[in-house]
């Protein structure tokens, strides 16, 4: 944490307490400086992208909550899946059983293609606009959700290291981990919520 707070203060060139696109490039391109690697244009794009991403609240800076979520993912992202795995919760591991569950129609311990798209069809076609035509027949935007599907199904069935076409618990888990682990409240008074809420 404390190497993410340096950084930050040595970005914060002009010191105001947030951070301008310049900013984050430069800090950026030190970086990448210390393995001797200078940015091509193609990665300044990619660094100007993920600024975007980062700068949630849409102000053109970062400030410190912004910054540290991103790079605390990043840091995380560098680990091992089986380490990230031992950083969950116990109700993490619970919550992420569940969603397992959901995709595992059969109930035989794996995932397949047929069911993650089965699932993903699911739960994407609650939130596909059904347009009324003709004679009252009610219609989906079927290649909206195809598209939302084929997308999904893919990322999840990327889990299968075996290239078996099946995803097991352990394989979900080591891929999710990181998901999880950055889907956690940061902030204290959240945190606090967040407990008493899963207790």
């Amino acid at each position: 944490m404390q190497d993410l707070i340096d950084a930050f203060e040595r970005c914060d060139i002009n010191k105001d307490s947030s951070l301008s696109l310049d900013e984050y490039l430069n800090y950026r391109q030190k970086s990448m400086e210390e393995f001797d690697i200078r940015m091509s244009e193609e990665e300044i794009d990619r660094e100007k992208a993920k600024f975007k991403v980062m700068d949630v609240n849409n102000t053109g800076t970062l400030d410190w909550w912004e910054f540290l979520n991103f790079e605390a993912v990043r840091k995380l992202g560098r680990r091992s899946k089986n380490t990230l795995v031992c950083l969950l919760s116990p109700k993490e591991v619970e919550m992420a059983r569940h969603t397992f569950q959901a995709f595992d129609i059969n109930n035989d311990g794996r995932i397949s293609e047929y069911e993650a798209r089965k699932t993903y069809s699911r739960w994407f076609a609650r939130f596909v606009k059904v347009e009324t035509v003709g004679d009252g027949y009610e219609q989906q935007n079927s290649a909206t959700l195809d598209h939302h599907v084929d997308t999904n199904a893919r990322m999840l069935m990327d889990a299968d290291t075996k290239a078996n076409g099946t995803i097991t618990w352990m394989d979900f888990l080591r891929d999710q981990a990181l998901y999880i682990l950055a889907a956690r409240p940061n902030l204290p008074q959240v945190k606090q919520a967040w407990g008493a809420h899963n207790r």
